[in-house]
Formats: structure tokens, C-alpha cells, sequence
């Protein structure tokens, strides 16, 4: 005769079988006389769900997840009244977390959310199954889109009508980078949600620790005209930046290509990564950024990377073998005097060094390159050709 707390888990089991969690929140609902919610291990709630109409709600539906190192199968804050009930062996799955609850009520509700245990196991290995599945399809198809590999991704387009993209739309890409230390899968999914939330279209995906988001471009209604007006897709950016910040607690950074056909969308990303990489060169921090607003820099990445190598090695090549070939330090003392807008005094301070030791370094630039640091002219090639270098070897066209 099976046991009457096993029937109690089966029952609940079949129930998530059909019909999700119902079953198990009924069955919550009825024993425990609690308020709780049921949230995965990124902090997204799954129960309540936010109701349909209020995008405003998507913040609500993500809280902040306690560490756990030990094997403990709940965690009890008294001070806050809150049951912090894990899901999960090897690791941590799901939780439930009950509201103001007394410590000695605890045997009271722990009997019940043990018999949720295998059907929340079950819902939730299911999710992150069809999660991992929808991730293996947009890696797919994002290696073929950002790489530009056109003839394999015709065929992925054709097998792949989830993904919503239009191979005669016209499309953008924005790469959002956290300055701070956050999980990116739970930026990912707030992501996801919060875009769902507001009935935007564009594509939210993981890319090399980075979210990347695929926009379309909109067409005017009037004249069939791609509607160029950046404002309006500024504006959600920035909403969308200022909402993932607030949060999570968190700083983070947008770049952002212009717009091509999807057969083209590698062009997009790699301005993208550009538009990030050139505004953190210099000095920028926390910020959205086109590629169109990276000033000479947007002209000079529109040539071939190897004719921007060749410039960067003609410009500072001398300088580059010099630091190779002797383990000097020249391009960092250049690098740091520019940053400091040509203060010796800082920049020797920053170095740890005398300001003679860098004015020997610079008198040492100065006769390998033939010129005068003085001018304005000089300053300005050197200052153009590093931050380029730099910039070239953060986007791997150069390997240090």
C-alpha cells in the first residue's frame, strides 16, 4: 500500500502534468493559510503571475534570492518573518517563500510544501529543459547571424519560425553589458519579461556573457519608408536600461549598430561591440552609445579592419616592438598620459615612477617615431592611432 503523504505528491504530480501549476498552489492555498510565492532560482515569481495589461508589474515579479551554501532544505529569516523553502539537489531549482510566519509555525507548513516537492521538481526541470532547447536554437542561429554564415542560415530560418525574424526585414543590433557583478541568466529572463510585458518585438538572447537584442526596423505607414526616427527606440532603450538598473542594483552599458538587412546583421553587431569598446577606451562608464556617435571613429571603422591595422602599426609600430623586445613600458606610459589629458605630474604618479623617468619615456617615443610630442598635431595622430589600437585588439582584429 503506498504511503498517504507518497499519494499526496503523485496526485500533485499528475496535476502539473496537465495543468501546471494549479494544482499545486490550490493545494497551498487550502493547507497552509499563508500568503506565498513561488519563484525559479533567478528570482522570476511564477506564482502569481502578473496579470495581463500591466508591464509595470515585471519589476514586482522579481525578488531577491538569499545565499545558500549549506545543504539546508529551507532557510527561516526571523526577523523578517519569511520561509525560504529550496527546491532542488545538486542545486537549487525553485523556491517557495512563505510570509509572516512565526518560527514555531514552521512543522505546521513544512508537512505540505514537502508534498509539493516532486510536482515543482517536475514543472521546473521541465521549464529549464525547453529553456535549454530555445537557447540551442537561437546560439544556432545567432552563431549563423552574427558570423555571417548566409548559406546556413537559410536553412535555419526556414526550420525555425519561433525566432520571428524576417529575411526581408531591416534590423539592429544592441549589446548590453552589466558593469556590475549579476548573474547574466537572470538578466536575460527579467530581459525577456520585461519585453514580453510591453508587446515589443525584438529578440533577447545570451551571447558570450553579454545580452544581445535583435530590433527590428519599422516602416512608416504612409509612405512604406523605414522609419528612421532614433528617438522612440532611444527612449526604450533607455527605459528599459534605467529599469533593469534599478532593479537589480546594477550599472550597465548599451552599444549599438545600425540598422541592415538580417543577411547583413554582422555588420550591426560588430559596430555593437565597437560602440562599447571605443566609448570605455575613453573613459566613458554607464552609457548607451550608437555607433554613429563615436565621432571620427565611426568614419574610421567604416574601412577594412586590415587597412586600420596597417595605420595603427605604420603610427605605432616602432614603439610596439620596442616594448616587445626589451619588456619596456612605453605604450601604457603614451596610453595613460593621454588619459590624463597630458598631466605629467598624474601620470607619473599613476605609474609609480619619477616625472624625469617619463620624460625619458617620452623623449624615447619621441626619437624612435621622429617627432615632436609638443604639437598639437602629433598629439592628436598618436592619441587617434592608440585609442584605435586599443580598440582593435578589445574586438580580437589584433592578438597581443
Amino acid at each position: 500500500m503506498v504511503p498517504a503523504n507518497d499519494m499526496i505528491s503523485y496526485h500533485l504530480l499528475e496535476e502539473t502534468l496537465g495543468n501546471g501549476l494549479k494544482g499545486v498552489v490550490a493545494y497551498l492555498k487550502h493547507n497552509i493559510k499563508h500568503h506565498f510565492i513561488i519563484s525559479d532560482d533567478n528570482g522570476k515569481v511564477h506564482y502569481p503571475a502578473i496579470p495581463e495589461g500591466h508591464p509595470g508589474l515585471v519589476d514586482d515579479h522579481y525578488i531577491d534570492i538569499p545565499k545558500v551554501t549549506d545543504d539546508s532544505k529551507y532557510l527561516y529569516r526571523e526577523k523578517e518573518k519569511k520561509l525560504y523553502f529550496l527546491l532542488g539537489q545538486e542545486s537549487i531549482d525553485a523556491y517557495i517563500i512563505i510570509y509572516d510566519i512565526e518560527k514555531r509555525g514552521l512543522p505546521d507548513v513544512l508537512p505540505f510544501i514537502n508534498h509539493t516537492r516532486l510536482a515543482l521538481k517536475y514543472y521546473f526541470a521541465n521549464l529549464k529543459s525547453i529553456e535549454r532547447v530555445e537557447k540551442s536554437l537561437k546560439n544556432e542561429l545567432l552563431q549563423d547571424l552574427l558570423y555571417n554564415n548566409n548559406a546556413h542560415l537559410r536553412e535555419v530560418l526556414k526550420n525555425t519560425d519561433k525566432q520571428k525574424l524576417d529575411i526581408n526585414q531591416i534590423y539592429y543590433i544592441g549589446i548590453i553589458e552589466p558593469e556590475s557583478d549579476i548573474n547574466i541568466d537572470t538578466l536575460y529572463s527579467y530581459s525577456k519579461e520585461w519585453l514580453q510585458s510591453r508587446n515589443y518585438d525584438p529578440i533577447c538572447s545570451i551571447w558570450m556573457n553579454s545580452l544581445i537584442v535583435i530590433c527590428p526596423v519599422h516602416f512608416k505607414d504612409d509612405t512604406l519608408e523605414i522609419d528612421s526616427n532614433w528617438d522612440r527606440h532611444y527612449t526604450n532603450v533607455r527605459k528599459h536600461k534605467n529599469d533593469m538598473e534599478k532593479r537589480f542594483d546594477i550599472k550597465c552599458s548599451i552599444g549599438i549598430g545600425q540598422k541592415y538587412p538580417l543577411m547583413e546583421l554582422h555588420r550591426s553587431y560588430n559596430e555593437a561591440k565597437i560602440a562599447l569598446h571605443v566609448s570605455r577606451l575613453m573613459g566613458e562608464r554607464n552609457f548607451i552609445k550608437h555607433f554613429r556617435d563615436l565621432g571620427i571613429f565611426t568614419l574610421l571603422y567604416k574601412h577594412d579592419p586590415e587597412v586600420l591595422k596597417d595605420y595603427c602599426f605604420k603610427m605605432l609600430g616602432k614603439i610596439i616592438d620596442h616594448d616587445r623586445i626589451y619588456e619596456s613600458e612605453l605604450m601604457a606610459a603614451l596610453r595613460l598620459l593621454f588619459d590624463t589629458n597630458m598631466n605629467w605630474k598624474e601620470t607619473a604618479s599613476s605609474l609609480f615612477i619619477h616625472v624625469n623617468t617619463l620624460r625619458y619615456r617620452m623623449n624615447k617615443i619621441e626619437e624612435l617615431l621622429e617627432v615632436d610630442l609638443s604639437t598639437t598635431q602629433t598629439q592628436a595622430n598618436l592619441f587617434m592611432a592608440l585609442k584605435l589600437y586599443d580598440s582593435l585588439v578589445a574586438n580580437a582584429y589584433i592578438n597581443e
